[in-house]
């Protein structure tokens, strides 16, 4: 989510179902889709976006199937089939067979799969000028912990809102 300059040349392209390119903390480039925005009274426009990879959710049905001896590598490539993502940077972490017991989606397989393996997830988008080039997911091995630190309103915690959409 971002403020900008409502009355700029670009401010008329901040539309819903846009996308947005950041450059990520590692130098990769992040991809965003602008679900809403708000043009204010001091001539300034809210944006509130979504990371383009949810979209994965909604882009094919898999059914319910056993995937035997699969390598990270060759899960996400059944995953990402028919999707504009592309299998990127993968680690090697040996050998699953994977249950699917119900129908699911992409994303959901993708977290399974990182899941299964030990590994963790990042997409990122490769650009050349102004064009889209490349969607990949990457399974890399984990850089952080889970501490199991609580936030405290107050200590580590400055703010919070909560806003609730009612269109669907």
């Amino acid at each position: 989510d971002f403020v900008t300059f409502g009355d700029k040349s670009y401010s008329e392209h901040l539309t819903d179902r846009n996308r947005v390119i950041i450059p990520g903390e590692d130098g990769e480039y992040l991809e965003f889709i602008i679900e809403e925005t708000v043009q204010r009274s001091d001539r300034t426009k809210a944006v509130f976006a979504n990371a383009s990879y949810l979209e994965l959710k909604k882009q094919k049905v898999i059914n319910p199937q056993t995937l035997n001896s699969q390598t990270a590598q060759q899960a996400a490539t059944f995953a990402l089939s028919g999707t504009e993502w592309q299998p990127g940077n993968i680690t090697y972490a040996g050998i699953r067979t994977i249950h699917i017991d119900q129908h699911t989606n992409p994303y959901s397989l993708l977290k399974r799969i990182a899941s299964e393996f030990g590994l963790e997830l990042h997409f990122r988008v490769e650009i050349d000028g102004n064009k889209v080039v490349g969607r990949y997911v990457d399974l890399v091995e984990k850089v952080g912990g889970w501490r199991g630190r609580e936030v405290t309103f107050g200590k580590d915690l400055i703010d919070i809102t909560r806003r609730e959409k009612t269109d669907q």
